[in-house]
């Protein structure tokens, strides 16, 4: 990093150099104007080349189309330039023209740069048709040179003896008015440019229009005036070249890439203030970067992040959780923990993504952690309140049960020796305390069994289909036979994976949904199967009338405790459908119902066809 006194000793060197270089050229115009002016131009005509050269090499990356622009416009401005400066009046290149000629190149150049500068600036932002350009200035060179050249048809600009023409005269405040023009459009787009580049630009354009000016009074190519005129073009050019040439091989991410270096500010911003930890690696999964929220978590600092493994920090016994994720697929996230040098757990939920280039080739890899400690201690507090519930469940139903028992036993045996005793009201009553005693049993048999088939891991296994048909035919013959209702299940060999307790659970509520609902019409219940591409589907209709649910109520009757208003004095709980979809949930698909208020009732089950079988299912 440089002082302040080594800037302030390089500047004063730089204005000492660039006064002997005045210096120079004053006195050699006025010992050899040609020399004089043959070195202003083609250093300016160097410039111009530069120019070209820099935006042709950076065609492809460059992300501002000024640059690209005056590249291109400065390579036929160049080339005007030397022809004007081989046409000088004194070197005999072309000794059948007059001075007139290099005036009128001199003035077909600068039209040429002014209006460009006037215009570019409008095309920073604007996608161009590279090609498109190049056929402008060319067809425009062209035909200034041919004008010129060969169809003598461009206006006069310097007469001998005489001097500059109204034509040159005018032709000069225009093209200033178009450089103030070109000026103005500039620092309206100086967002598009680093601040010493437009400074340079705008003090180049206002050196310009005061040689322009110079050029409107001189009455012979070798005076005074024109002697101004070429010392500002020198002046103009070379703050060109400070700010286009010497900046883009100096610092040319500033010059070229100026919106990309923006771009990455902006991202580096974003990581930094990230509430997310990012670690970002190469393709060996080697740290390159790591923002402060990373840092924070595991109390790395980020000089000794870089060059470790992309796992660091990551709990020695969660880091093959990490590692396990596919990179070359998307982005999938995991839970583990983080612990910091200071012993310190942090749980995140983290990504790993790889970053690839146009080929698919691994440039490298992106992990983020998300901070989840507080969600974490949340869902172990609701785990544990869960755990108080559910055995609070397990020891009611227990402890009700057994009572619940011992009223529906002393109900019965009232009802069977006592019977004759009791008068009609009497009788009434013991009815009713026997109703209420069997329904008190079920109701704890079912809160019971809706307990049970959530907490219980599935134990998947397999078998074919036809297996829990046959077992609920038979579960249900005696009490189907005698109220003369049909029970017809699949008998296919098809095979299913699944835990077939729960199934049968599942398929035992719903016949008993059928025979219970289906009124005095009930005659038929059919159990059927059938196969999708990615589930096994299985439905149970009936025939009867039903208890009539309308279709905006179909999903509320799988909800626990929730029952069709249409149900009441029917004896149940509200849990057998949930009951249901738990168990379809826990197979990875739904329960559903289809229903025509009236005639067929039908409840679907679907059970996914990824369970596997080996080990339980959470």
């Amino acid at each position: 990093m440089l002082n302040s006194s080594t800037i302030h000793s390089k500047k004063l060197f730089k204005a000492l150099l660039l006064s002997l270089l005045c210096w120079f050229f004053i006195e050699t115009a006025q010992h050899n104007y040609l020399l004089f002016h043959s070195s202003v131009e083609l250093f300016s005509i160097f410039v111009a080349f530069g120019i070209f050269v820099i935006a042709w090499n950076s065609q492809e990356q460059i992300d501002n189309n000024y640059l690209l622009i005056l590249g291109i416009a400065y390579l036929f401005i160049g080339f005007l330039d030397l022809l004007h400066t081989f046409s000088y009046k004194g070197l005999g290149i072309f000794p059948a023209y007059d001075a007139n000629l290099p005036t009128q190149l001199w003035i077909a150049s600068r039209y040429t740069e002014s209006i460009t500068l006037m215009i570019a600036p409008f095309l920073v932002k604007r996608p161009i048709r590279i090609p498109l350009v190049y056929c402008i200035y060319g067809s425009v060179t062209f035909l200034t040179i041919g004008a010129i050249f060969i169809w003598d048809i461009f206006p006069a600009c310097y007469i001998e003896g005489v001097g500059l023409t109204s034509f040159k005269k005018i032709s000069e405040y225009l093209i200033s008015l178009f450089v103030i023009a070109a000026i103005i459009f500039l620092l309206k787009k100086k967002d598009s440019f680093e601040p010493y580049v437009i400074k340079l630009m705008v003090l180049s354009l206002l050196f310009t229009i005061v040689s322009e000016f110079a050029f409107t009074f001189y009455v012979s190519v070798y005076g005074f005036s024109n002697l101004v005129g070429h010392l500002f073009k020198l002046f103009s050019f070379y703050c060109i070249y400070l700010a286009l040439i010497r900046t883009g091989l100096k610092e040319p991410y500033n010059l070229l890439y100026r919106n990309l270096k923006h771009s990455e500010e902006r991202f580096r911003l974003l990581a930094e203030t990230s509430p997310i930890g990012i670690c970002l690696s190469d393709e060996k999964k080697q740290c390159q970067y790591v923002n402060n929220k990373w840092t924070e978590m595991t109390g790395i600092k980020n000089r000794d992040a870089i060059g470790q493994p992309c796992d660091l920090g990551v709990h020695p016994e969660d880091r093959e959780h990490l590692l396990a994720l596919d990179s070359n697929l998307p982005a999938e996230g995991v839970e583990y923990r983080i612990q910091a040098r200071n012993g310190k757990i942090t749980w995140v939920y983290g990504f790993m993504a790889a970053m690839k280039d146009e080929g698919g080739n691994v440039l490298g890899y992106l992990r983020t952690d998300t901070d989840i400690t507080d969600r974490k201690k949340a869902e172990e507090k609701l785990k544990a309140l869960s755990e108080k519930i559910k055995k609070f469940s397990y020891s009611m139903t227990h402890d009700l049960k057994n009572p619940a028992n011992v009223i529906r036993w002393l109900a019965e045996s009232l009802n069977k020796k006592y019977r004759h005793l009791l008068d009609e009201k009497g009788k009434e009553f013991c009815e009713i305390i026997l109703s209420s005693a069997k329904e008190l049993v079920f109701m704890v048999e079912k809160i019971n069994s809706y307990i049970a088939t959530g907490e219980n891991l599935l134990r998947p296994e397999k078998f074919r289909i036809f297996e829990i048909m046959s077992s609920l035919k038979d579960e249900f013959a005696p009490q189907l036979s005698g109220k003369n209702i049909q029970l017809s299940a699949y008998q296919g060999t098809d095979e299913i994976v699944a835990d077939k307790l729960a199934l049968m659970r599942a398929l035992r509520n719903l016949v008993e949904n059928a025979i219970k609902y289906g009124g005095d019409k009930l005659t038929e219940i059919k159990i059927g199967y059938r196969s999708t591409e990615s589930h096994h589907l299985i439905n149970v209709s009936d025939d009867g009338a039903g208890i009539g649910i309308a279709p905006d109520k179909n999903a509320e009757i799988f909800t626990e405790f929730k029952r069709a208003s249409s149900a009441v004095g029917i004896q149940g709980s509200g849990l057998g459908l949930a009951i249901v979809q738990e168990v379809a949930a826990q197979h990875g698909g739904k329960a559903w119902l289809e229903s025509n208020m009236g005639k067929w009732t039908t409840f679907f089950l679907s059970i996914s066809k990824q369970i596997e079988t080996g080990f339980p299912k959470p």
